[in-house]
């Protein structure tokens, strides 16, 4: 009897999905001050400095500066980048690999004011059909 109820509640988490994901990287570039894009306010390099600590990378390219960071706070952790593909076919099958991290990238003039900022991260895109089981069971798809 117990050898069924673990065979049920086993097959009750396999809810039959069929579809696919795809993890992407977008790239989102962005005025420094402009609010609406970067979430943070960075004035000069002092403050990327208090608030990021030091780059992991620092490079020149065309007479400017670049310090790239694998995190987006001081204490966030580095951010892994994925890519790959995940299929549905009653069990996920995830075929993805880890190629870097996630970046945010800061391009200083010759000035040494920011010009850009560049943030990295993962996209999915997914589409999944199947039995949903959210509070109750339903037949539905799931499009992102």
């Amino acid at each position: 009897m117990l050898r069924f109820i673990s065979s049920l509640l086993i097959l009750l988490n396999l809810t039959s999905c069929v579809g696919y994901g795809v993890l992407s990287g977008s790239k989102n570039i962005c005025d420094p001050f402009d609010p609406k894009c970067s979430p943070y306010s960075y004035r000069d390099k002092s403050d990327i400095l208090e608030q990021l600590g030091n780059p992991d990378k620092i490079f020149v390219d065309n007479n400017n500066e670049y310090w790239v960071y694998h995190k987006h706070c001081r204490y966030c952790p580095k951010q892994l980048a994925f890519r790959g593909i995940i299929l549905g076919l009653i069990v996920p099958v995830p075929l993805v690999l880890p190629i870097g991290y996630n970046n945010v990238t800061f391009k200083f003039d010759k000035d040494k004011s920011i010009k850009t900022v560049t943030y990295e991260k993962t996209k999915d895109t997914a589409f999944l059909c199947g039995l949903i089981l959210a509070g109750h069971a339903e037949f539905g798809c799931y499009v992102k």
